[in-house]
């Protein structure tokens, strides 16, 4: 069985993977999973079988974008989709300050956004690919543009919860809750001893 981490970016995934890691899953590389951010806006995923062997839970991108759980689910038809969901305002205020904080600008005005966007990270252009592919296409002016993101964070959730709509393989939880690692652990049919959800990259 895999478990599939299907809640977008900056919805608590950095703290649901390291819970299921403690618990004894093998997790992805992150690292090694974001560069195929190219792969996923051309929606190759011929890769996805070979790389998802290695592993047995998984978060972040590409996992965490759309499309990418319906082709997990057909090469993986017993596994388990976890939907990490938090208020949409109170996201995208969180992106925001994690953007800021990581690229050392300050959102969503400073001059230097596109400077900095095509220069972080992997590799040069991978984060401005990313605010491409995933969030505003060809239009620039739409760069951290609070109602076109939070019409894609909306649009991603309710693609999710309709895809597996009838079935018994997503659980849709908040990882604030007092009961999520609970929740979390009983949808999985692991034993839980009192767990509890750690709360990691802050922002």
């Amino acid at each position: 069985m895999k478990i599939f981490c299907v809640g977008h970016n900056k919805t608590g995934i950095t703290s649901l993977g390291v819970f299921l890691k403690n618990i004894g899953y093998r997790l992805n590389d992150q690292f090694e999973a974001e560069k195929r951010i190219t792969c996923w806006s051309q929606r190759d995923f011929s890769w996805i079988k070979e790389y998802c062997d290695r592993y047995e839970a998984f978060k972040d991108v590409p996992f965490s974008l759309p499309d990418t759980y319906k082709i997990c689910d057909v090469a993986y038809p017993d596994s388990k989709f976890i939907l990490t969901i938090r208020e949409e305002k109170e996201w995208f205020q969180s992106l925001l300050r994690f953007h800021e904080k990581i690229l050392k600008i300050k959102l969503p005005c400073d001059p230097n956004i596109l400077k900095n966007l095509k220069f972080y990270k992997h590799k040069t252009g991978w984060f401005w690919e990313c605010q491409k592919s995933i969030y505003i296409g060809s239009k620039e002016e739409n760069l951290y543009k609070e109602k076109v993101y939070i019409e894609f964070y909306k649009k991603h959730n309710q693609n999710v919860i309709d895809y597996f709509k009838g079935t018994k393989k997503l659980l849709i939880v908040n990882v604030k809750e007092e009961q999520s690692a609970k929740k979390i652990c009983l949808f999985l049919k692991n034993q839980y001893h009192g767990e509890k959800m750690p709360h990691l990259n802050k922002s």
